[in-house]
């Protein structure tokens, strides 16, 4: 049959169809909303033979053949057994179209047919293809939806700060490091920026570099359709202080096509570079741009509204949609540290509306350690995870290790350490001494300038 313009008179005559659709060796067809047949391409002709002029033989064609099932819901991808000219049988898929990810009503129907071979299933595979990519695309827009910048309030400037840098970060492709206490909302800021960037429609693969192996971690991002493939999305690196140095290489001369590169780390990155684990071109590479997550007790102001969040979840898992927050509640949740961060605050709920045992929870619900907060009683860890200590504390405990190995590193020559970390030869000896190190065994020294 020639090849001839595929486009139904009248109403249909203004669609704009790419010239693939066009050159198909199976039918496609293309459905307004209503069910009204807007295009149907020359192989569609082929199969059903009814002329261009024939009206009622396509208003026909409409109403039996083409017709979506009664039970199809737009969200869906479904197949349904027609039949074609002279009675043959074929497979018709229908697929909903829409506008954007928060259009309920589809802006199309995409029809596709295939002919039934001899056995019934010698077509078939290309429909469930077809409902198997549905599927993760709409996986893909319901991710989208739950992993938004809304997550993120911005009512204090700290909070503000963090929003820009995250839609900065997903407007554009090149690493990013995300770091923060635990508990702080480092992967859900990870996600954000990949479903709100250019590759959100492909995969996010996630390593937890502290889980595997060097010899795991290889064999899963070496993999020939792994994470590190030109058609991947987004790589999560978790842990990067973990990763086996050959693969630290491998990401650095990853082509600019390839994944997109998400580093989460909870300790600073100088640590790893100190004592040997990081490369200095892994740890430059990483930080191309560095996102700091701030801890929960610098954004106070954004409790109501992580609150709200939590409890949100909290309706819908547990089919209690009038689960409240008594007022008297929020001035403890407001005073409480919270060194466990967001995730203590969500356990903290769940802990709360167990006890409650209906839909209100009262301050009494609430764990003792928030009502009588004391020098004595910790906040416990929250799910495996050790509380974070104070940052004071924290911060001598990183440079103790960076004093320690940059020295070790040099052999005991205190000028190259100190150079190594851009401070002077008695500004190191100085904190040497004041953290309590023990005396050093002095190394061969440059001579001075």
């Amino acid at each position: 049959m020639s090849a001839r313009p595929a486009v139904v008179p009248d109403r249909w005559s203004d669609v704009d169809v790419p010239a693939f659709f066009a050159r198909a060796d199976v039918g496609l067809f293309l459905l307004d909303p209503a069910g009204r047949l807007l295009y149907a391409n020359p192989r569609l002709h082929e199969l059903f033979a009814i002329p261009e002029g024939n009206r009622a033989g396509w208003r026909e064609l409409e109403r039996q053949a083409l017709a979506p099932p009664l039970d199809w819901r737009p969200g869906d991808a479904v197949v349904a057994e027609r039949r074609a000219v002279g009675g043959a049988a074929v497979r018709v898929t229908f697929i909903g179209m829409h506008e954007d990810e928060s259009s309920e009503r589809p802006l199309a129907i995409l029809g596709v047919v295939h002919p039934v071979g001899e056995s019934g299933d010698a077509w078939h595979e290309p429909s469930l293809a077809a409902s198997r990519a549905l599927r993760i695309e709409s996986w893909r827009r319901e991710q989208a939806e739950a992993y938004g910048f809304d997550l993120f309030p911005a009512n204090s400037p700290v909070s503000r700060r963090l929003l820009r840098q995250l839609r900065l970060a997903a407007r554009h492709r090149d690493p990013v490091a995300i770091l923060g206490e635990v508990g702080t909302g480092k992967r859900t800021a990870a996600k954000a920026i990949h479903y709100r960037g250019e590759r959100s429609v492909k995969g996010l693969f996630t390593l937890d570099c502290r889980a595997l192996p060097p010899a795991a971690q290889r064999e899963f991002l070496l993999a020939e359709d792994g994470p590190l493939a030109a058609t991947s999305g987004g790589l999560v690196v978790n842990h990067p202080l973990a990763l086996d140095r050959e693969l630290q290489q491998r990401l650095v001369d990853l082509p600019a096509e390839s994944a997109r590169l998400l580093f989460i780390e909870r300790e600073p990155l100088a640590v790893g570079l100190a004592d040997g684990r990081l490369s200095p071109e892994f740890v430059e590479f990483v930080q191309t741009q560095a996102i700091i997550v701030p801890p929960l007790r610098e954004r106070a102001a954004e409790i109501p509204a992580f609150v709200e969040t939590a409890l949100a979840r909290l309706r819908t898992l547990r089919s209690a949609p009038r689960l409240v927050l008594e007022e008297a509640c929020l001035p403890i949740l407001l005073e409480y540290p919270w060194p466990g961060n967001l995730r203590e605050l969500a356990a903290v709920l769940e802990l709360a509306a167990d006890r409650s045992g209906g839909d209100r929870i009262m301050p009494e619900h609430l764990p003792e350690r928030l009502r009588e907060p004391s020098p004595a009683d910790l906040p416990r860890p929250v799910r495996g995870e050790e509380p974070f200590p104070p940052l004071d504390r924290v911060l001598e405990q990183v440079e103790r290790r960076l004093l320690a190995a940059s020295l070790a590193r040099f052999a005991g020559n205190k000028s190259k350490a100190a150079d190594f970390l851009q401070i002077s030869r008695a500004r190191f000896h100085r904190r040497w001494e004041q953290l309590g190190l023990p005396p050093a065994s002095s190394g061969p020294e440059e001579p001075s300038a």
